[in-house]
Formats: C-alpha cells, sequence, structure tokens
C-alpha cells in the first residue's frame, strides 16, 4: 500500500490540472466498503472549484454508509501518477510489478479454464435433455416451449466458450519484457504535463486495472492490466527519442502514437 498524504486545507482539493479532469473515473475503489468511488466537482461561495472522489455507498445510502465518503482528486491522482512514474526508474519496483501482473494473468487463466469446465458439462447435460426431448415424441406447447429454452441455452454456453478461448489466448500471449516495460512507462515523466486531460486518462486507462483507496489508514494501492503494460511496450517501442522533445507539438505527437 501506498500512503497518501493527508489533506490539512481545503485548497488541495483544489483541481490539479484542468477543469473537468477525471483521470481516474471508473478506476478507484473504496477499501472501507467495496463500493466504487466516482469523480465529482463542487463550487465554494469563493467561486473556487474543488475535485474530489466520493464513494457511491453514500450516494446510495447516506452519509453513515461509508466512513470515507470520500478522497480528495489532487493528492490521490498525484500518488498514482508518482506510481507510475517510480516503475520506469526503479528496476526494482518494475520487477514486482511485473511478477504481480503475470500472476494476475495465471489466475485469470485458471479462473477462465474452471469456467470452461462447468460451461461444457453443463453443455453435455443439455445436449442429454434435448436428446431425451426428441426421444420421447412428445408434443405440445409445454414440450415446444421447453426445447426452444434448452436451444437457447446451448447457443448461450456456445457463445460464451468461444469467448473465453479467445480471451485464454489474448492472455496466453502476454509475455513483457521488463526493458520495452521500462521504456514504455518511461513516457509518464517527460511529456506528463503537457498532456491534455483526454491524453492523461487515455495513458493511464491503458496500464491500470484498478485504484484501491483505504480512507481509514491514508493508503492507496494500484493494480495493474498487464495486457496494457504489454500494449504501451508495443506501441511506444522506438519512440525513446521522440519522448525527449517535450515542446507542446511534439507532445501531442507522442499521445497521438499512444492512443
Amino acid at each position: 500500500m501506498v500512503p497518501v498524504p493527508s489533506i490539512q486545507n481545503e485548497l488541495a482539493l483544489l483541481l490539479p490540472f484542468s477543469v473537468g479532469e477525471k483521470l481516474l473515473r471508473g478506476l478507484v475503489h473504496c477499501a472501507a466498503c467495496g463500493f466504487t468511488m466516482s469523480p465529482a466537482t463542487t463550487k465554494k461561495r469563493c467561486g473556487t472549484n474543488y475535485r474530489y472522489y466520493r464513494c457511491t455507498a453514500v450516494d446510495r445510502g447516506g452519509r453513515d454508509a461509508c466512513p470515507v465518503r470520500y478522497v480528495p482528486a489532487a493528492e490521490l491522482e498525484r500518488c498514482v501518477v508518482d506510481e507510475l512514474r517510480k516503475l520506469g526508474k526503479e528496476p526494482a519496483l518494475l520487477d514486482e510489478t511485473l511478477q504481480e501482473a503475470e500472476r494476475s494473468v495465471a489466475a485469470s487463466l485458471a479462473r477462465l479454464k474452471e469456467e470452461a469446465r462447468r460451461l461444457q458439462a453443463e453443455e453435455r447435460r443439455v445436449k442429454v435433455q434435448v436428446a431425451r426431448v426428441f426421444a420421447s415424441e412428445a408434443t405440445g406447447t409445454l414440450v415446444s416451449g421447453h426445447l426452444a429454452e434448452l436451444e437457447e441455452r446451448q447457443g448461450q454456453i456456445a457463445a460464451r466458450l468461444v469467448e473465453i478461448e479467445a480471451e485464454s489466448q489474448r492472455l496466453a500471449a502476454v509475455t513483457i519484457d521488463p526493458v520495452e516495460a521500462k521504456r514504455a512507462l518511461a513516457l509518464f515523466d517527460p511529456v506528463w504535463d503537457v498532456l491534455e486531460p483526454r491524453e492523461r486518462e487515455r495513458l493511464v486507462r491503458l496500464v491500470l486495472e484498478r485504484v484501491t483507496f483505504d480512507g481509514l489508514k491514508g493508503e492507496m494501492a494500484v493494480a495493474f492490466h498487464a495486457l496494457g503494460l504489454k500494449s504501451l511496450a508495443a506501441e511506444t517501442a522506438g519512440t525513446t527519442a521522440k519522448l525527449k522533445r517535450v515542446e507542446r507539438p511534439a507532445a501531442v505527437e507522442v499521445a497521438e502514437e499512444v492512443a
């Protein structure tokens, strides 16, 4: 878990990048209650805009539904970006992250394999039931309806098995070269400050799977997307020289290549 600096002043809620940016939209989860945390903006009487991530448990059940309720956007986003920057600079941290990504891929493959096994067993049972219906030579509305339900389920199972096979193949192909990953993650440091909000959000979504915020301990944990790390490494291969040019036009060019 990574410590998130405590907020002693409301000014820490000020928009850190630009009005309307929602860098971690859909990625933040509250460790205290398990609900997601959605971006929100409020305006004080002085006219100043403040941004924060609000626990959706509060939206559904009121203020007492979660002991954390919200986290200032500026500090949380800064901590997340700092973690991304560290990955490109600290070999040990990068190795640990890649190992965790590999474990995540292995766990996902195991889950998919188990789901496929259950579906294949169900598929066999459904086929037996269909055969029995035909063998009975029974007729009528109830029989026709039951047969239609069985055939519909057969189609659903077949479609899901195709999806599982495709997803399993994608995951099995994930092999991340540490050197390429380091070069790709170095992208965040030289150009981050000059990227547009939509470009930042696209990069973050490419490599992050989940951000868990523990408001009771003031800590956060970041989970990286293995496929996203591989994609980022592949898309930014050979662009190291371009990343050294941080003028605005060059930054836009790099961001468009990564998108």
